[in-house]
């Protein structure tokens, strides 16, 4: 609170703030906004689905990482973000098997919590793959702590999932920009 604050002391160093324009959305914007809504529901389901059927016991995982590669200006920044959700989490499940393999006591794993979710908002920002690497641990961490099980099963299942969730979005993001392309194509060519 106080670091959040501590710009009041400065006022020189902050920036004005002025409010956005207050236009209602065009029928083009609710219709974007509609296709892009239809999108995230498709590869949820998608990736939920697939998660299921293969019995996974934590399919919300694969409908998370699925809306991941949503997000983004472009197809090469969507696919850049779904290959960023595997590796960070690849990396954190390492970080996550360091800390939960050696069988850590209640009060050790809530420094890791603390540390990882202080990690995780540090980098969220800035380096997506970096801040997944403490998102992963934060997340099964808490989850172990919560309710103990096997951590390889954890592990497991938060690999698969996220790979299957990823490789769902990304294969949405790609098939939306051929399909754009190609309509781009037909209409210079008409």
């Amino acid at each position: 609170m106080l670091l959040g604050q501590s710009g009041a002391l400065w006022p020189k160093h902050r920036t004005g703030w002025t409010r956005g324009g207050t236009g209602r959305p065009t029928a083009h914007h609710l219709a974007a906004l509609g296709r892009e809504s239809a999108l995230y529901v498709v590869a949820a389901l998608l990736a939920g689905s697939t998660a299921t059927a293969l019995g996974i016991g934590h399919s919300y995982w694969a409908m998370v990482a699925a809306t991941v590669p949503l997000v983004g200006q472009s197809a090469r920044a969507r696919v850049n973000r779904g290959l960023q959700r595997i590796l960070g989490t690849f990396a954190g499940l390492v970080l996550t098997a360091l800390v939960l393999l050696p069988g850590l006591a209640a009060w050790q794993l809530v420094v890791v919590i603390a540390v990882a979710q202080f990690a995780a908002e540090m980098f969220v920002l800035r380096q997506y793959a970096l801040a997944q690497a403490f998102v992963t641990p934060l997340a099964l961490v808490s989850t172990e702590l919560a309710h103990p099980s096997d951590p390889t099963g954890l592990l497991a299942d938060r690999a698969i999932e996220t790979v299957i969730g990823a490789a769902v979005g990304i294969a949405l993001v790609l098939a939306l920009h051929a399909a754009q392309r190609g309509a781009r194509s037909a209409a210079a060519g008409a």
